[in-house]
């Protein structure tokens, strides 16, 4: 499991998770709701079968302010 926590997004806003996996395999994950502050806290499951040393990344974008911010990882195990 990966916990993302995000912030600066605008209060109650929709913001979609999207996985960014290797080959452009990319699917959306979950979207969650921003606070009224602006933040989110998601748990996402990665796959075992991505467990291969290649980074990947996660993408987190407000559908209404279009911010986006990702991060990128590797899957060890």
């Amino acid at each position: 499991m990966i916990t993302l926590t995000g912030s600066g997004f605008a209060p109650d806003e929709r913001v979609r998770v999207t996985f960014h996996g290797s080959y452009s395999a990319d699917w959306d994950l979950r979207d969650v709701t921003a606070s009224s502050e602006g933040g989110f806290v998601a748990e996402i499951k990665v796959p075992a079968t991505y467990a291969d040393d290649q980074q990947k990344s996660v993408e987190v974008r407000g559908l209404d302010s279009d911010k986006r911010a990702d991060t990128p990882f590797t899957v060890t195990e």
